[in-house]
């Protein structure tokens, strides 16, 4: 897997990006964010903006569900000692396909980079990973030796589900792409698009279809791309990573289907500004419960 180092990148859309091709293009807008402005701020259950991490783990020769399920609770313990309640925390296992670099990715939300300094540093402090470890030998590794398999993106979600989660039928269905802009495009141009023909199509499937766990996030790294280790599922250059979340992979399913009936025509929109790679499909589950959502 040679191309991420930052891996998940939910896509947009209920199926929106399904046909973008893969294209390398120069990461020019690397650190570009559209305007917080240009977005309305959730009511149901999700911000507008967080700070997210995503790391790499194996399962040890001592895995198994009892004993994740005590390393998880453990975690969790000192997450919120270390002054980490706000933190959400999702682990994504490959849907449909795996890697040699990892078993799983484990997805952190934290609500700002400020709070995540803050508690990295208690955590490092504390030797936490240490005492985690002990508690807990050879059950999985993350983050790599030095925390290098570790990769931070500011991340916007511009529209929350019009049906909050309660996480009663898991797993849940998470999309990645990668994506890079067009020439003489830009983060400025999405936004367009999302608050009027995307907002649309997804307003009627919910009024056809009732309310939906679906929503969406935009990624952009706060690293360098250029200078990032490779892996395979990334391509060498990409400007933002855009996610679909659905609460249940049949939602998902209804979700895509719909849109690959009504949607051609905002998926043609959404080609002249990006050109995006192939999907990287995962299921999720809830593993480091702070406020539900948020």
């Amino acid at each position: 897997m040679k191309r991420f180092k930052q891996k998940l990148a939910l896509v947009v859309s209920i199926g929106f990006l399904a046909s973008c091709s893969q294209q390398t293009v120069d990461s020019t807008v690397a650190d570009e964010k559209s305007s917080g402005g240009e977005y309305a701020a959730s009511d149901q259950g999700l911000a507008s903006s967080y700070y997210v991490e995503y790391m790499w783990c194996s399962s040890g020769a001592n895995a198994n569900e009892e004993r994740m399920a005590a390393l998880i609770a453990d975690t969790n313990r000192l997450v919120d000692e270390l002054g980490g309640e706000s933190l959400n925390g999702f682990r994504l296992h490959p849907n449909g396909w795996t890697s040699d670099e990892f078993d799983y990715i484990d997805a952190l939300w934290w609500p700002n980079k400020e709070t995540r300094d803050a508690v990295w540093q208690a955590w490092t402090e504390a030797e936490a990973q240490a005492k985690i470890d002990a508690m807990h030998p050879d059950v999985e590794t993350c983050g790599g030796e030095n925390f290098e398999n570790l990769w931070g993106f500011n991340v916007e979600v511009p529209r929350a589900p019009s049906r909050p989660w309660t996480w009663e039928n898991p797993p849940a269905a998470v999309d990645f792409m990668f994506c890079s802009f067009n020439e003489g495009k830009s983060a400025d141009d999405l936004p367009a698009i999302l608050t009027g023909p995307y907002e649309k199509f997804l307003g009627d499937y919910e009024e056809a279809n009732g309310p939906s766990g679906y929503f969406y996030s935009i990624h952009y790294p706060d690293f360098d791309v250029a200078s990032a280790t490779q892996s395979e599922i990334a391509p060498d250059q990409y400007d933002t990573v855009w996610a679909n979340y659905w609460e249940t992979n049949a939602e998902k399913a209804t979700g895509m289907n719909a849109f690959i009936t009504d949607g051609q025509d905002i998926q043609a929109e959404f080609d002249s500004v990006v050109t995006c790679g192939d999907r990287l499909a995962y299921d999720g589950a809830w593993i480091i419960q702070g406020p539900p959502n948020t």
